[in-house]
């Protein structure tokens, strides 16, 4: 998954970034810019908002702590894959 991915690599630091100063205070001000980027430019409103912005802070929110638990597998040079193997063994 494309998002998915891309936020992997900001969270390690290798995504790519956009100018900042050319998106919306509000955008400048968000928690997810570093992952979402300020999104595609044709996922754009007239606002200068993504139409996708909702579902993708949901998502980042959501997904945030996961993110950070296979950031730090891959800096311990281990798999992501363990990250499932931990939830397995969590009770519901």
């Amino acid at each position: 998954m494309q998002v998915f991915d891309d936020a992997l690599a900001v969270w390690r630091g290798t995504g790519v970034s956009i100018a900042i100063d050319t998106l919306p205070a509000q955008c400048q001000r968000c928690p997810a810019l570093r992952l979402c980027n300020g999104d595609c430019p044709k996922h754009r409103l007239a606002n200068g908002r993504s139409a996708l912005c909702e579902g993708y802070q949901d998502f980042f929110t959501w997904s945030a702590p996961y993110m950070r638990v296979m950031r730090d597998l891959l800096a311990q040079h281990r798999s992501p894959v363990e990250l499932m193997v931990m939830l397995r063994q969590q009770p519901i």
